[in-house]
């Protein structure tokens, strides 16, 4: 009788331990192989009525104000940075594109963050950006421009540093991310929108 009392406490026991150890072992090997940094977010498979809306009227000023632009970059770095939101807010990012405001504000020539939110004005702002990445620092060329948009022109520095200082190594890789993320916008707009964007 006092067996099997012991047995049916070991027992409860085990059933209330088990599963709390088992998510501390799975959280433990997540971040020693970096998996819990994997960005789940994903492109779309295509844009909502209103995205649509808005991804066509800020490729009418691309196609008006910047007809050499690469219109599809522009549009999937849009997509991926506010989901074709043109008010979007988010510590200290404004606009379409998320421009930060306190970084670029007076090399911009703006006199408030608000002009961010103006779609054109925030459209213009990010290729200014984009273009002064590209020619000023050698590791902002091509692709690697997404990285320097998202973290700034020191985030290969930055992520050696983040590399030596844990062992999450997918901590250290959201630059790389954002990369991924912008290629698959512009994947998906291709695959719906070929016919609009390509000249």
């Amino acid at each position: 009788m006092v067996k099997r009392k012991v047995q049916k406490r070991i027992s409860n026991w085990y059933n209330r331990v088990a599963p709390a150890v088992l998510i501390i072992l799975l959280v433990l090997l997540f971040n020693i192989f970096g998996l819990h940094t994997v960005d789940a977010r994903v492109p779309p498979k295509r844009l909502n009525k209103r995205k649509e809306l808005v991804m066509l009227k800020a490729l009418q000023h691309l196609k008006h104000k910047h007809p050499n632009a690469d219109h599809v970059e522009l549009l999937a770095m849009a997509g991926w940075e506010s989901e074709f939101s043109p008010k979007a807010k988010s510590k200290g990012n404004y606009g379409l594109v998320q421009i930060n405001c306190t970084v670029w504000k007076k090399s911009l020539g703006l006199n408030s963050c608000a002009e961010l939110q103006d779609m054109n004005t925030n459209i213009d702002a990010a290729l200014i950006v984009l273009g002064r990445f590209r020619k000023k620092y050698r590791d902002c060329r091509g692709d690697y421009a997404y990285a320097c948009y998202n973290k700034g022109q020191r985030w290969r520095v930055n992520r050696q540093k983040c590399l030596k200082r844990t062992s999450m190594r997918g901590a250290c890789d959201g630059p790389l991310r954002y990369i991924t993320g912008v290629k698959g916008y512009e994947r998906m707009l291709l695959r719906n929108y070929r016919s609009l964007l390509v000249r």
